[in-house]
């Protein structure tokens, strides 16, 4: 099904580049059967006509002026004839529609409210575009180049086009970012993306209105992790909430989610042994991934896991890693191999197995930032890692045909080596439109439901987060918000997973009251803010709750819940990549 959406991708890139050279040609083989058509009819005839005669009548083909003439059986006549106004008629559209696009446009954006505005038209966008169109959301997509090869896509699904520079605030009104839902700044470059999002914010900072998330992608994980801990921290009293996105922390995530590496095998002393090989921000992101998810499992697996890094500059890359993420020693061991992926050196293979001759390493993750790399190093290791079975991941920002070719006709022989295009899952436009912010308020409304069913009691709220009201899903999106609001009242802050940190968080038995207090306080507002009153039963379609008095004449088992929300609240910060820091532990640290 993917090839037959890539071909079809393909045909009509194929004709928006050349659609005009093609018209050309039919226009001018129309000429030529014209041209045949008529010098058949008049020797059929026995009228004498000149060339000029001839060639001026089937230039009236086109116009209807020339076709009117009573022929039989003169097929090239008739088609010419047929063909002509048809070849006119399309290129009169193609002429209104260059001429009036922008009036078009303008029209369809006039009236339109709640939609998404995507900015940049590249190949994750385009997957986050189509995912908006299937989810029935609005698209206007705001691209500088007007020959993006995905534009024609884009328009056939239904998105409007906007074209213009998207840093200037002229674009940004003519896309009604105003009166817009939701933004995407998904441009290849951060420096654009963040430029176009701050005239966003400021535009929609000078209307009234309700909040507007904006999307940032960020392609280096560090600043984007920085990045989304300034945001969680922010006093958010503007109209935007922003999110960050990095494709290769999403990808890295989604990999060690999915395929458990330190359950691949562990012949090396009971301390499961990977290699990255190759380096750059996919390095970076797997790395860090494989020591949140050790770190998120160290009850049941103590110690640490040992990982080498190998590229050309591995030495230097490692300290890097350290600086950033200085915690990182405290789940891994990390060593060094100074090679690069296209030297000879690599090419040996030496390093994939130990003086016995048995394997050195239980997972290998090819990820350099060159896919040519990348694809010499998976077809050096083809062979070696079967007959020792290692698991290998090759990544590619876009897989090499070669590779998908040779991987798909013979499985048996690459049944170790799997491959992974970074932007072609399916699940990168869902974690796109997500963000922290949903992850939190997702993981809130998830352990609500466990509370529930453990209790042996049946949830008053949908199971599955998409059926839930819009009214449900803001309160839990409120409830995460105010998570950094609660840290802040404590004289706590959130800190990067892997930053240095003297001891592991626990909240005091005062602090958990006084935030279950605040909870409560929050709950109450919010429901007051929906039309909610108090009654002596809960009643959704009356909006009646007994709940909606002070936390001190709450039922006891009610006081519970809101505990257990902020029990809660640092193993939800670090399904995000945060943990919980006193701030003099911050200062000190």
């Amino acid at each position: 099904m993917k090839d037959g959406l890539r071909d079809k991708k393909s045909i009509r890139k194929l004709w928006y580049e050349h659609q005009w050279a093609i018209v050309a040609a039919c226009a001018a083989t129309v000429m030529g059967i014209g041209f045949i058509g008529f010098s058949a009819h008049f020797d059929r005839l026995g009228e004498k006509r000149s060339f000029w005669d001839i060639f001026y009548l089937t230039i009236q083909l086109f116009v209807l002026e020339s076709g009117s003439v009573p022929v039989s059986g003169n097929f090239p006549l008739n088609l010419a004839r047929l063909m002509a106004p048809a070849i006119s008629a399309y290129t009169a559209l193609l002429a209104f529609l260059e001429l009036f696009s922008e009036q078009l446009t303008a029209l369809r954006l006039k009236n339109l409210s709640g939609h998404s505005v995507v900015f940049g038209l590249n190949q994750i966008s385009f997957f986050l575009i189509a995912s908006l169109v299937r989810d029935g959301k609005k698209v206007v997509v705001v691209e500088s180049d007007k020959n993006n090869t995905y534009i024609p896509s884009c328009f056939e699904m239904g998105a409007v086009i906007v074209i213009g520079n998207a840093e200037e605030p002229e674009t940004l009104l003519k896309a009604s970012v105003n009166s817009s839902e939701k933004l995407y700044c998904m441009g290849d470059d951060d420096n654009m993306n963040a430029e176009i999002a701050n005239n966003a914010g400021a535009l929609l900072s000078e209307t009234a209105g309700r909040p507007v998330e904006c999307v940032v992608n960020i392609n280096d994980p560090f600043r984007c992790l920085k990045l989304t801990e300034n945001e969680i921290i922010r006093d958010k009293k503007d109209r935007v909430r922003y999110e960050y996105f990095n494709l290769y922390s999403a990808s890295s995530s989604w990999l060690v989610s999915e395929y458990d590496a330190f359950a691949a095998g562990k012949n090396t002393g009971g301390r499961p042994c990977l290699l990255i090989a190759g380096g750059g921000n996919m390095a970076e992101s797997i790395l860090v991934s494989l020591a949140r998810k050790w770190g998120a499992a160290q009850g049941r697996q103590p110690g640490k896991f040992t990982v080498a890094l190998m590229n050309e500059n591995a030495g230097n890359e490692a300290e890097k890693l350290l600086l950033q993420y200085p915690a990182l020693t405290d789940y891994c061991d990390i060593d060094t191999i100074q090679t690069g992926l296209d030297s000879n050196e690599f090419k040996k293979i030496s390093f994939l197995s130990r003086a016995d001759g048995k394997k050195k390493f239980d997972v290998i993750y090819i990820c350099d930032t060159d896919d040519s790399k990348n694809m010499a190093a998976a077809f050096s290791l083809v062979t070696p890692v079967n007959e020792l079975k290692i698991t290998t991941f090759a990544c590619f920002s876009h897989l090499p045909g070669l590779i998908k070719l040779y991987t798909r006709n013979d499985l048996r022989n690459y049944r170790h080596l799997l491959t992974l295009e970074l932007a072609e899952k399916s699940q990168i436009p869902e974690m796109i439109k997500r963000g922290v912010r949903e992850t939190l308020a997702r993981a809130i409304h998830r352990d609500y439901i466990e509370k529930s069913v453990t209790a042996g009691q049946q949830p008053p709220v949908p199971v599955f987060w998409n059926d839930l009201s819009n009214e449900i899903k803001e309160s839990n999106r409120s409830q995460a918000d105010h998570i950094f609001v609660k840290l802040g009242d404590i004289e706590c802050s959130i800190a990067p997973l892997f930053e240095k940190i003297p001891e592991k968080f626990e909240f005091t038995k005062d602090e958990i009251e006084t935030l279950a207090v605040f909870e409560h306080e929050r709950w109450n507002e919010e429901k007051i803010r929906n039309g909610w009153v108090f009654g002596e039963k809960r009643d959704e379609k009356n909006k009646t709750t007994p709940y909606l008095v002070s936390y001190d004449r709450l039922p006891e088992n009610i006081k519970q819940y809101d505990r257990d929300a902020v029990v809660r609240i640092p193993e939800l910060l670090e399904t995000a990549g945060f943990r919980v820091v006193r701030r003099s532990d911050a200062r000190s640290s």
